[in-house]
């Protein structure tokens, strides 16, 4: 078969259901400029089949789609085409980057923003004038003609001048929020545009990865479904719950919090995963309401020397290597603070409730040693010892398998001429020194908090037990083309090692 398949072969198409690139924005050059569209459908043939065939292989992936823009022009895009603009026009971890075009608007909500009158402020008899951006937003227009309101703190960093120019002509710059450093601005406008220059002034727009809208909270996750007729996100945010449902501990309305427990709030974040473009949430605590532990709170990782290391040692020893990725990690071990909370809207009948965190979530201060000091005692209940000098690097002496079936190590040879003379105590010990080395080698474990590293003449065993205690992500288990960011392939030189 070649890479376009059999001759004659009719393609069977992909049907739309769950298509990932059916809501997606993305920028594309248009009349002299750029302009964003959103992908609304697949395109249909005559009887009404969605055209072509999802592939792996993005070159030969057949799907059509139509992309609507803003003035209701629809184009026809492949499937190749969306996803390159995609990555294209996203930074290395998936936010889109935008330019300004102009500042056109602005709006300011009063309850939060800092008035003229409760600016000054006295302490120890003397007055200072307080300095603070809340409350204030700005409307940007972008050079794909879309808009949207931004925080004035986040564009008084990015875009200094142009902000500070659009005070000036909106006569605002006496306000609190401008007047303690706009004319500052624009005195040294020459040097800052020169240093603007030098920098990077591309806005990221971190409400889209990919073209997707991500959302900052679970109304506006609802929301983004709602508008796009899909529920990726409510069925991501119900994994997580489903997940995450042993950390907590609910208690009755009659029911007290325990004395010495400390309150925190919970919080969501929300993400695409560029491999394949899932939807990701997670529920956070807001680790930083508590009382900081008086124990260690961060967990020790493995080096990339140690790591170097010990696929030399597997390739010197044809030992076989396999990775995992453990789901969930922080919520297997047991929670160190005493801390509660109460449950939000996302979890229905049980909104309201008061709840005891048993499980180390993310978020909280001690959550990293927590996890590392549960996967030591496993590590160890594994028959496994931590190398004095690399904490977080696992061994354990296992016999060779084609020895597995002989007797213990230490044991002389059988079959020695009976006349021979009989060893020394010293021949003795040193033969089984000998034999030790022989038929004995070391395992290893190597552990990046929940990335999992196995070099072992059966790999697949020992990570099988491990799933016993740590649930590994589904199809995680297999030889590591990446680990802590460094591609792996296995090669032959030309000594045979």
């Amino acid at each position: 078969m070649g890479i376009f398949g059999d001759v004659g072969e009719v393609e069977v198409p992909t049907p739309e259901a769950d298509d990932e690139y059916v809501n997606v924005t993305i920028t594309l050059p248009r009349g002299g400029g750029s302009s964003r569209g959103r992908v609304v459908s697949r395109k249909r043939d005559g009887d009404g089949n969605p055209i072509g065939r999802k592939s792996a292989n993005a070159a030969v992936d057949s799907r059509m789609y139509n992309v609507e823009f803003a003035d209701g022009e629809v184009t026809e895009l492949t499937a190749n085409i969306i996803a390159t603009t995609m990555i294209a026009n996203c930074d290395e971890e998936g936010n889109e980057y935008l330019l300004l075009d102009s500042i056109v608007d602005f709006r300011r909500d009063d309850a939060k923003a800092l008035s003229i009158k409760d600016q000054k402020a006295v302490r120890n008899d003397r007055v200072y004038m307080k300095k603070s951006t809340k409350g204030w937003e700005l409307c940007c227009k972008w050079k794909d003609e879309s808009t949207s309101y931004e925080p004035l703190s986040l564009l008084k960093e990015s875009h200094p001048v142009q902000t500070a120019e659009f005070a000036v002509a909106a006569g605002i710059d006496d306000q609190p929020a401008f007047n303690w450093w706009v004319k500052a601005v624009l005195r040294r406008r020459d040097r800052i545009i020169a240093q603007v220059k030098s920098h990077q002034t591309r806005y990221l727009k971190k409400r889209f990865k990919f073209g997707i809208e991500v959302p900052k909270t679970i109304k506006e996750a609802y929301a983004i479904d709602k508008k796009n007729g899909n529920t990726k996100w409510a069925d991501s945010i119900a994994k997580e719950l489903r997940n995450v449902k042993v950390a907590f501990k609910i208690l009755d309305q009659d029911d007290r919090v325990p004395i010495g427990y400390q309150q925190i709030r919970m919080h969501w974040i929300f993400d695409i995963k560029m491999e394949d473009f899932r939807f990701k949430s997670r529920i956070v605590a807001a680790g930083n309401m508590t009382e900081p532990p008086t124990s260690v709170t961060y967990a020790t990782v493995v080096s990339r020397e140690t790591v170097r290391i010990a696929l030399t040692m597997a390739a010197l020893n044809n030992l076989d290597v396999k990775a995992g990725d453990i789901q969930n990690a922080y919520i297997t071990a047991p929670c160190a603070e005493k801390i509660w909370t109460t449950l939000g809207p996302e979890y229905g009948v049980d909104q309201g409730k008061r709840a005891i965190i048993v499980r180390a979530l993310y978020g909280l201060r001690s959550s990293g040693a927590s996890f590392r000091n549960h996967l030591a005692d496993c590590m160890r209940h594994l028959g496994y010892t931590s190398c004095p000098a690399e904490p977080d690097l696992w061994m354990k002496q296992v016999v060779r398998p084609e020895y597995a079936n002989d007797s213990d190590p230490g044991d002389i040879e059988a079959g020695k001429d009976a006349q021979k003379k009989k060893p020394s105590k010293k021949e003795k010990k040193k033969q089984r020194n000998k034999d030790d080395g022989d038929k004995m080698y070391w395992s290893y474990v190597l552990c990046y908090v929940d990335d999992i590293l196995c070099i072992h003449h059966d790999p697949i065993s020992v990570m099988t037990r491990l799933d016993k205690y740590f649930k590994f992500k589904p199809g995680s288990i297999s030889e590591p083309n990446i680990y802590l960011g460094t591609k792996l392939k296995k090669m032959t030189l030309e000594n045979g090692v």
